[in-house]
Parts: structure tokens; C-alpha cells; sequence
């Protein structure tokens, strides 16, 4: 018998004496002096676990630098009354090791400060964070509880602090804040995401092993202030960072159990999105507003070689075997860096599993904001920085949202992306054996990145109308790249020419505007000043043109005009519509350019790839020929004989 099955046996018996304890013995409650916690356990003291749960799970040489940690120097917080500090302060007096939470019910009142060379270790816990891609049986019976949306949990902020990790614990409403050091100013949550200007350090040797993570939020949309039970941008579940070697593995964060609600600017209530928060970070979010401060030349959609900013390319860093749920933001974000000269050899992040809330609505992030068309949630499964990092093996059913109150869907909805946002050329990945497919969205893709040298993308699958490759390429290098085996087909070419960032292949002069076997979209070519767009219904994909009467809507001119140029009022072409249009060879670029032509035509915003964009016609182009099925299409007009017209003015009132 296995040393985790005997584990497992032990467990079982422990918990039968546990229950006979509840029905026949009074219960005992203990509220620690400090506030940190207050405990509620029963039974006799179990013997405290000493072995290495890293290399029980992995063996002893994968990650060799947690036999640093003293595993067996173990003190139990029941030998203090349940008071974490208390029982902290012993253990490091003694040398560091585990801080032992027997099985039990345990309420922290405010942040616990984990200290450098301490592990905070529940019981022994059997069973895997996922089983597929549905999440697993993973239930540790030591069970730590926070206030209901405070992002109150497990904190470290020392620069220098090492061997350190939460191992076993079952947190309801309690985050994991391995957090950096930043500067210049104190803690606090508002500072450390908005006013930080420097990285003073970020520790290392950090774990977080074996938990499940569960109802993690701040309820309040602008940090430090007064709460005004809206969600936070930037709330995380699980954050580790470090400067050499860390492991975030075998974690569960499922779907939140919690429930509340929320006013909405339009006076209604809408329930609380628990979920609608980032899964796991790994040196990435956090460091986002001192990489601007720091690199010189970083702008977002500008790419760099980020050489002066260090912390984006530290070593060690391993992501595994991790279960996320999301209603929201980015199942698992990381940076990271190997050893500078082969391919893969920088972060792990290998087999875990993003599953996104499907049909899911976005309220935003202001009680007094109503999210609107170009807005974005993120939707992500895997957002990467640094280089030489190895992603295998990952899974993910990614969604997109409906906007509250709209018909539009939040854009973006990555599977796994790297960009320029914040971000570095990228030199010697690995994307190999991910399967993002069976969502909603999904695609998998270097976006908008100056250079992407010796890379390699195999075998990973998306849906059939997602992409894998380069996308918005016109100013990518690429060299070097191995392309293999994905479905479908991955692009991992640069394009020849492009419109506003537009990347596409010319096509026969005889496609033009208002011919019914026209392309799908054609896009001329950018010196001539001009845009031309055909919309089709009726797309064939083996002879690439527009069936007869597949024709929907046309528009052409000579003018472009800046980003934000638009009439007043919109005409809003159904989604219905657009989800039919074939983008060949365009499919596997992203649209991101806007052009407004003087015709009554139509005016383009950020279109992600293969989404169903939100391409609206100018209200004063009612009287210009647009084509229509009924007066719905026609914003404050009517639908005439297929095409708009001006709504003619009511009747006079009788006398």
C-alpha cells in the first residue's frame, strides 16, 4: 500500500472520530488573543505530518530546493489556542518549519503575516485538484474562513523571505499574498497596484500546494475606500512571487459557493460576481505599474526587449496541475525567464485546467458605469510575459460575456496570449499538446509582438473558428518558429501588407464593392487612402466568394479618420448577421483599425479574432442605400422595401 493510500486511511479514521466527537461531546471554541483567528476543533491532537509533500507528490529530485524547508520542525496553533501568531513566534524562534492547523474550522480576523522560513500546513489531505477537465476531489479538512469580500488571507511582503507556502488548506474567502515588495510607498491594497514605482524584492522558494481556494473578492471597485459592494479589478485568488523558484501546484479554486448581490446604476440588483477575479498569478499582474515606470520605451501595443526589468525573467517558477473556475479576468497569469539560451527552459506551466463560466454577464467594474461595446473582462485562460517559457499539456473552456443590458460580448477571450501590453519580444517558448477547444473562444496567439524568435507551437487545438499563430504581424520578426501538428493550421508568418494594423493578402481588382460574388471583406491596399467592405451571408469557403444574394450590406470612400471619430448615433447591425460572414483569409488576424467612409458606410472598432464584431453604420447613412430586414435593423428608422429610410414624423395630435 502506497504511503498516500495509507494517508488516505488514516484520514478516513480520524474524521469518523471527529463526527462521534460532534454527536456526543460539547464542542470547544477558542478566540485568540491577537484577533488573527479564532478556532473551532475537536478530538484528540493528531500527530503533526513531517515529511515533504513536494516530493511525496513529485519526487525527491524534481524540485529539489523544498527539501531546504524544516519539514520537521513542526509546532500546531492548538498548542496555542488557535492564536496563528502566537504559535508562529515559536517556531521561528526554534529555527522555521511547518506551522501545523490541525482538521478543524478556523476564522482569520485579519491578515495573517506569514513569515520567511515558515510553511502554514493543514492536514493531510488526499485526493487532485482536477480530474480532466472537471475539477477534483480535493477536500482538505482544515478550514480557514474570512470575512465575506475583504481579500483578507495569507500575506508575506518581506523582499529577502524564503522557503515559505500554505500546503493543505481549505481558504473560503481567504486569498494567498505571496506578494513583492514594492515601493516607494506602504502597503496597502490601492498603493501596491497603482502607486508602485519600484521592486525592492520578491523573496524566494515559495509554495502553495495541495489547497482548495474558494469565494476570494474585494467589494469595493476603488481599494482603501469605502466599500461599495463592487468588485475590484485587480481581486486574486492565489499571487506568488518570487525571485528564484516557486510552485503553485495541485490547487483547486472552484466555482464560488458564496452568495450576495449588488446595485446596479440602473436601480436594479444583479448577483455578486465572486468569480469575476484572477486565478492564479505568478510574477506578473502585480509588477504591471512598476514595469511602466521602469522600462524605458514600454508602451502599450510597444514591445521591448524589457532587459532593465528584471523581475519578468526570474527562474524556477512552476505552474501545475491547477483547476481554476473563472467569471472573468485570467485564469492563470505568469512571467518568467530560463537560462537564457534554451528553448523551454523558463517557467513550467504544465496540465492545468481554466474553465470559464459560460453565458456568463458582465455588470463591470463601477456602480455607475454601464459597460458598453469595446469594453473587456479579459476572458482569459493563459496570459504569459517573460520568455523561455514552457506551457504544456494546459486544457481550457473559454468564454466570452454578455455585456449587461447590451446585445455585444465583451472582446478579447484568449486561450493563451502573449502581447506587447506590458510585455517583451518573446525568444525560445513552448506551446505544445494545449487543448483550448470546447468553449466559446479560445484562441492561441502571439499578439501584436515586434519579434518572436526560435519558438515552438505543436500540436495544440482550438476551435475550428479559432486561430493559433501570429496575429496583428505586420511588424513581427519571426525566425525560427516550429509550426506542427496544431489544429487548425497554425499562421506563423508575418503578413505582407496591412490597414491600421489589418494584416490580409490583396485579391483580384474584380472583387468590388456591390458585386454579389464578392469577398467576404476585402480591404484595399492602405496607400490608396480607401477601405472597401463587402458583408456576406452566403460565404463559400472552397471557391472563396459571396453566393448570388448573399449580399448584405456595402459601403466605400476615400477618407480615414482617427480612432474615435463617429457620428452621434449608431446604427447596430445584428449579431446574427456578422456571425455568418467568413473572414478568409483573415480568420487568423485580429481587426483592430477604424475607417469611416464618407458614403454612409461603416465604422470598425477593436474586433478580436474570429469574434462577432460590433460594426456599426452611421445613423446618417439611413437614407444611403442601407440594406435591411426589418425596421429593427434601422435604428430610429424604418425598413422600406430592404432598404432604411428616415421614420416619417408622427401624425398631428387631434384637435
Amino acid at each position: 500500500m502506497s504511503p498516500l493510500e495509507l494517508c488516505g486511511i488514516k484520514m478516513a479514521s480520524a474524521w469518523f472520530r471527529i463526527a462521534v466527537a460532534v454527536l456526543f461531546a460539547s464542542t470547544q471554541e477558542f478566540v485568540a488573543h491577537a484577533r488573527v483567528a479564532s478556532v473551532i476543533s475537536w478530538g484528540p491532537p493528531p500527530t503533526p505530518p513531517t515529511n515533504n509533500p513536494v516530493a511525496d507528490m513529485y519526487g525527491n529530485d524534481t524540485y529539489a530546493w523544498t527539501a531546504a524547508i524544516n519539514w520537521t520542525n513542526v509546532v500546531s496553533v492548538k498548542d496555542f489556542s488557535g492564536d496563528f501568531s502566537k504559535a508562529q513566534d515559536a517556531l521561528v524562534k526554534s529555527g522555521g518549519g511547518v506551522l501545523f492547523v490541525p482538521a478543524g474550522k478556523y476564522t482569520l480576523k485579519e491578515n495573517f503575516m506569514l513569515e520567511s522560513n515558515v510553511v502554514l500546513r493543514g492536514a493531510p489531505a488526499t485526493g487532485t485538484a482536477k480530474e480532466g477537465t472537471n475539477p477534483g476531489k480535493l477536500d482538505p479538512t482544515s478550514i480557514i474562513t474570512c470575512p465575506d469580500r475583504q481579500h483578507l488571507g495569507i500575506l508575506n511582503l518581506d523582499p529577502k523571505a524564503t522557503n515559505l507556502g500554505v500546503v493543505n488548506l481549505q481558504l473560503d474567502g481567504c486569498a494567498v499574498m505571496l506578494w513583492p515588495a514594492l515601493g516607494p510607498n506602504k502597503f496597502s491594497m490601492k498603493d501596491y497596484w497603482y502607486g508602485a514605482t519600484k521592486v525592492v524584492g520578491m523573496g524566494s522558494n515559495k509554495i502553495v500546494l495541495g489547497n482548495v481556494v474558494k469565494n476570494v473578492n474585494l467589494g469595493s471597485s476603488n481599494p482603501d475606500d469605502k466599500p461599495d459592494g463592487w468588485p475590484w479589478t485587480f481581486s486574486t485568488a492565489v499571487a506568488v512571487y518570487s525571485d528564484q523558484n516557486a510552485l503553485v501546484a495541485n490547487n483547486l479554486l472552484p466555482k464560488a459557493t458564496s452568495k450576495a448581490t449588488m446595485k446596479l446604476s440602473d436601480g436594479k440588483t444583479a448577483p455578486y460576481p465572486y468569480d469575476n477575479r484572477y486565478g492564479i498569478d505568478v510574477n506578473k499582474v502585480l509588477l504591471g505599474g512598476a514595469f511602466g515606470h521602469l522600462v524605458p520605451g514600454a508602451s502599450p501595443g510597444h514591445c521591448t526587449d524589457a532587459k532593465p526589468f528584471v523581475w519578468n525573467f526570474r527562474p524556477g517558477l512552476v505552474i501545475r496541475d491547477n483547476y481554476v473556475f473563472g467569471d472573468g479576468r485570467v485564469g492563470i497569469s505568469f512571467s518568467g525567464g530560463g537560462d537564457g539560451k534554451t528553448i523551454g527552459s523558463g517557467t513550467q506551466v504544465l496540465y492545468n485546467h481554466v474553465e470559464h463560466e459560460k453565458d456568463g454577464v458582465f455588470y463591470g467594474f463601477s456602480p455607475t458605469k454601464t459597460p458598453h461595446g469595446s469594453d473587456t473582462n479579459e476572458n482569459r485562460g493563459y496570459d504569459q510575459s517573460g520568455m523561455e517559457n514552457n506551457v504544456t499539456g494546459n486544457t481550457g473552456h473559454i468564454y466570452r460575456q454578455k455585456l449587461y443590458n447590451q446585445q455585444y460580448m465583451t472582446v478579447d477571450g484568449e486561450g493563451i496570449l502573449v502581447q506587447c501590453s506590458n510585455g517583451n519580444n518573446q525568444y525560445r517558448n513552448v506551446w505544445n499538446k494545449n487543448d483550448l477547444s470546447g468553449g466559446g473562444s479560445g484562441y492561441i496567439a502571439y499578439y501584436g509582438v515586434d519579434v518572436v524568435d526560435d519558438c515552438v507551437i505543436t500540436d495544440n487545438k482550438v476551435n475550428s473558428d479559432q486561430v493559433i499563430g501570429l496575429l496583428k504581424a505586420t511588424g513581427t520578426h519571426p525566425k525560427n518558429l516550429k509550426c506542427d501538428g496544431n489544429t487548425p493550421k497554425a499562421t506563423c508568418k508575418a503578413s505582407s501588407a496591412s490597414v491600421f494594423g489589418v494584416t490580409h493578402s490583396d485579391r483580384s481588382a474584380s472583387q468590388t464593392c456591390g458585386a454579389g460574388d464578392g469577398s467576404a471583406v476585402r480591404l484595399t491596399n492602405p496607400g490608396s487612402n480607401a477601405v472597401q467592405v463587402v458583408l456576406c451571408t452566403q460565404f463559400d469557403n472552397t471557391s472563396q466568394t459571396c453566393s448570388p444574394g448573399g449580399l448584405r450590406r456595402c459601403a466605400s470612400g476615400p477618407s480615414l479618420v482617427a480612432p474615435n471619430a463617429s457620428s452621434e448615433k449608431f446604427y447596430n447591425v445584428s449579431r446574427n448577421t456578422l456571425q455568418a460572414i467568413a473572414f478568409v483569409p483573415w480568420s487568423t488576424q485580429a481587426l483592430s483599425f477604424h475607417a469611416l467612409t464618407t458614403s454612409g458606410g461603416l465604422l470598425w472598432g477593436a474586433i478580436p479574432p474570429n469574434s462577432e464584431p460590433e460594426i456599426t453604420v452611421q445613423y446618417n447613412g439611413i437614407d444611403k442605400g442601407v440594406l435591411c430586414d426589418t425596421s429593427a435593423d434601422c435604428f430610429e428608422g424604418v425598413c422600406a422595401s430592404g432598404v432604411c429610410k428616415t421614420s416619417p414624423p408622427p401624425p398631428p395630435s387631434p384637435p
